[in-house]
């Protein structure tokens, strides 16, 4: 057990979803925004090193776009650092094979849309089945309510985040 935890520490696991982090993720993984990771590489590369991560597990929804444009800003930081002989060692980065969509759907019971509790928290950290709705076997399963324009609680979504950025734009038009 001891092995495993020391294991568990050298590992972090980003999350880099913005409004769909709500509804369910990794446990132990921390959220920072695309924007944060593109824009700051050299400083979560420097976090990391100073408590000595050896592996970075990069994830979004489906680990196709966002985690994907995260871990290439990582990995260019990287070899940019090793090149000026600033990267003490290499971390591995790598990304949470078909994101966070697929972790939900592989602990999820769809029938009674909740995640088995035999091991608190131990699968899904916060999951909420009203962020969830069955897409059936042509969606994977699952599918998160921000994905699901065709579900009630996509439509709100979308609608929510579409007044939010209007109301923001209309304030610095002020």
């Amino acid at each position: 057990a001891m092995l495993q935890d020391e294991r568990r520490e050298q590992l972090l696991v980003i999350d880099v979803r913005g409004r769909d982090w709500v509804g369910g993720h990794v446990p132990l993984s921390i959220n920072l925004r695309t924007t944060e990771v593109v824009g700051n590489p050299g400083d979560l590369m420097s976090h990391c090193r100073r408590n000595r991560v050896q592996q970075i597990v990069l994830t979004c929804m489906y680990s196709v776009l966002r985690a994907r444009k995260c871990a290439v800003a990582l990995e260019t930081q990287q070899e940019e650092e090793q090149r000026g002989g600033h990267g003490p060692y290499g971390i591995r980065i790598t990304l949470l094979a078909g994101g966070v969509h697929a972790w939900v759907n592989h602990f999820a019971d769809r029938q009674a849309m909740s995640v088995p509790r035999l091991v608190p928290r131990a699968y899904v950290d916060d999951f909420d089945r009203e962020m969830w709705c069955d897409g059936g076997p042509s969606q994977g399963g699952l599918v998160h309510a921000m994905d699901a324009l065709w579900s009630s609680g996509g439509q709100k979504a979308l609608s929510d985040a579409l007044a939010q950025e209007l109301e923001s734009l209309a304030e610095q038009s002020d």
